[in-house]
């Protein structure tokens, strides 16, 4: 007599639930995200969401709102070059007292979101409350999300206590931190929003940049200064003064429609609720989109050819090389390049940078002189490190971006030499 065929054995009863728990609290419902950014880059930010069509996009000091599924966040990090994080809005509900942070915050599904092994350090701050300060608020929170834990058979979290182990040196780029959950706690009069960080590192780091020549330009800003004076890729694209290439290595990939956050990892990609599938569907879409080739031609020069090797070696990294010629020149003497008039981009030295004793408004209005002497016809952009220095360069039909680099707020005129 055949024997009786033998079932298939049942997942394990937390693995189903787990499993049915991530489906409907992460994969089903449409979730408010928050894509923050630097101070005053909210306007280029809030255009460059809407163009890659994400909903209900709005522009809020320190970032813009939008909505959607799990696969909206994954493109806003996937594709958005002027942001610096992506935070996933988890809850949303009234507090005005640490039980009401203990009560709610013990019903959310934490197995869901966060991620196996991985630090979480909650940062908490509050607006117009009577009631929390920062450390006061993020006890109760630390108190839910274990009990909540447990209450499931799952270890704690390991806390981190601050955010040091994840400070990064400015002079190594891309220096990977430890890896490290953020858990976002924004209590604003009696409403208090907890948000997760997707991203992970800081989304200026595109992980291509291992050198830098002298000063570091944040990816992030040279995007947002080059979206900012319309650049496409379909013009002619200078940067007399790499240093170590940022702005032509960030055009090349604007005029490819490659997208920034296409060589590295994110946090979201170690949550419960990760998605390779979507992720990998996303990547590929992206690389059909992507050109061949800049369809302009994009020039980097620097008087320093150390620098330039460097810079040379972070395109290559970027496999952008081939869409950038680069020269030893000095921008003030060698004249412009014997190309179509189109935008060039400056990042001069100002500050540490700056011989000791050097007039930052002096030094400024010989550029600005230089850039109407020997770039007539084109379209400028220079980051300045005063409103002093920005109006040294005597430029035609300025306009003025007021921003933060390093710290520092610049301000960057966008005109015609």
């Amino acid at each position: 007599m055949p024997e009786a065929a033998t079932a298939p054995s049942a997942a394990p009863p937390d693995v189903v639930n787990l499993e049915r728990r991530v489906k409907r609290h992460v994969h089903a419902p449409v979730h408010g995200w928050f894509a923050a950014c630097a101070p005053g880059v909210e306007p280029v930010l809030v255009v460059e969401a809407r163009a890659l069509g994400l909903e209900d996009v709005a522009a809020i000091p320190g970032g813009v709102t939008f909505w959607g599924k799990l696969e909206a966040g994954y493109r806003a990090n996937l594709h958005l070059r002027t942001a610096n994080r992506v935070w996933l809005r988890v809850m949303d509900f009234s507090a005005r007292a640490p039980e009401d942070v203990y009560r709610e915050a013990h019903e959310c599904p934490w197995e869901a979101f966060l991620p196996a092994g991985v630090p979480l350090l909650v940062q908490a701050s509050t607006s117009r409350s009577r009631l929390f300060g920062g450390g006061f608020l993020g006890r109760p929170l630390r108190d839910a999300i274990a009990r909540h834990l447990r209450a499931l058979g799952l270890p704690d979290p390991t806390w981190v206590d601050s955010p040091a182990e994840d400070v990064v040196d400015e002079s190594d780029p891309e220096t990977s931190p430890v890896p490290l959950q953020r858990l976002l706690a924004r209590l604003d009069g009696n409403r208090l929003t907890l948000s997760l960080d997707s991203s992970g590192e800081l989304l200026h780091r595109r992980g291509f940049r291992l050198e830098h020549g002298g000063a570091p330009l944040r990816e992030t800003l040279a995007a947002t200064i080059l979206l900012a004076a319309g650049y496409d890729g379909t013009r002619v694209l200078a940067d007399p003064m790499c240093g170590s290439g940022t702005f032509g290595v960030e055009a090349a990939a604007i005029a490819r429609h490659l997208p920034p956050g296409r060589s590295r990892d994110f946090l979201f990609r170690h949550w419960p609720s990760d998605r390779a599938a979507t992720w990998e569907h996303l990547r590929r879409l992206a690389g059909v989109a992507a050109l061949d080739a800049a369809p302009a031609p994009i020039l980097c020069r620097d008087v320093d050819a150390t620098v330039l090797d460097l810079a040379r070696s972070h395109a290559m990294r970027a496999g952008v090389g081939p869409d950038i010629r680069f020269e030893a020149a000095d921008f003030f003497t060698t004249p412009a390049p014997d190309l179509p008039p189109g935008l060039v981009v400056l990042n001069p030295p100002y500050g540490l940078r700056q011989d000791a004793g050097d007039d930052p408004v002096a030094f400024f209005r010989r550029v600005g002189r230089r850039l109407t002497s020997a770039w007539w016809g084109w379209s400028v952009a220079v980051v300045a490190p005063s409103p002093a220095a920005a109006d040294a360069l005597g430029l035609r039909a300025p306009r003025h971006l007021h921003l933060s680099h390093g710290g520092l707020r610049v301000t960057v005129v966008l005109a015609q030499a």
